[in-house]
């Protein structure tokens, strides 16, 4: 397969107005998927039972403590974020319809729609679970070293929830260093919680981002290919990789700029949003 690369070309203002669209209806979701997810991991916290966790803090191996938070339930998120997916798959749909003038509305029961949703959802539901398992473990570790009281480590953990590692180090480091300052224990674990809440936010912000992105193109991506299936598109047809454009976009990503394959094919990189916080797009060309 022959791919087409335009590093030095810069996207017409059709491209980047059909990309203003996807943009838009992904900003109606982002903020609502953030509160979705926030109330999720209260809902996560406020299941885990700390007597339980203080108590095996006390008498198990740390992996025992990480098998019961996950036995509770509480390492993944994102489990409650599937209609707003379909609600955004539909928004991306219908923008690709526009797009084309035609009046179509994506069918949700193919099994390629279908199969589409349940690939996202595991991914997003394996990849905060792994993070989260990373999360914990730091903050336990941490506390054990410290000789923390297992019932204040238990609630360290419980807090920690949703958290990823590099936040959870984060945290920790925060703590050490009011201490250092001078500043009570009671104190800093009162500004160390304040801390970890906003990086809490700061992380469904992040996954709100990616995940409503990530549907929206998903929905346009699904509706080509059930039209690639009538037969309706001409042939050789292609579909366009664009980045946002500006400074914030990382060199990987800039050489995608231009990049274009047939509909109905795959891009080498896969489908954006390629990691957290990417802001790539898809247009037909």
């Amino acid at each position: 397969m022959t791919f087409a690369f335009h590093k030095a070309r810069k996207p017409s203002r059709r491209a980047r107005a059909k990309q203003k669209a996807v943009f838009v209806e992904s900003e109606k979701l982002e903020q609502g998927m953030a509160r979705t997810i926030l109330d999720e991991v209260k809902a996560l916290q406020g299941e885990a039972k700390l007597k339980d966790i203080a108590r095996l803090i006390s008498e198990a191996p740390p992996e025992q403590v990480l098998e019961l938070m996950n036995e509770q339930g509480v390492l993944g998120i994102g489990t409650s974020l599937e209609p707003q997916l379909v609600q955004g798959a539909s928004a991306g749909a219908k923008t690709a319809a526009a797009e084309l003038g035609k009046v179509v509305v994506i069918d949700m029961r193919r099994p390629g729609f279908q199969s589409w949703l349940s690939t996202t959802m595991g991914n997003l539901v394996k990849d905060t679970t792994g993070t989260s398992m990373d999360a914990l473990r730091t903050t336990l570790t941490d506390g054990i070293q410290r000789g923390r009281n297992p019932l204040k480590l238990a609630k360290d953990l419980k807090q920690s929830i949703g958290l990823t590692d590099p936040h959870a180090k984060a945290v920790i480091r925060r703590r050490a260093d009011l201490i250092a300052q001078g500043v009570s224990e009671a104190r800093a674990d009162e500004l160390t919680e304040r801390y970890r809440e906003k990086l809490l936010k700061l992380r469904a912000r992040t996954i709100a981002r990616t995940e409503s992105l990530q549907a929206v193109n998903g929905g346009r991506e699904q509706l080509w290919q059930q039209l690639v299936e009538e037969g309706a598109f001409e042939e050789g047809q292609e579909k366009e990789w664009l980045t946002a454009g500006d400074e914030r976009t990382s060199e990987e990503h800039a050489a995608w700029e231009g990049m274009k394959v047939p509909v109905g094919e795959d891009f080498p990189q896969g489908a954006p949003p390629t990691r957290p916080n990417c802001r790539c797009t898809v247009v037909l060309a």
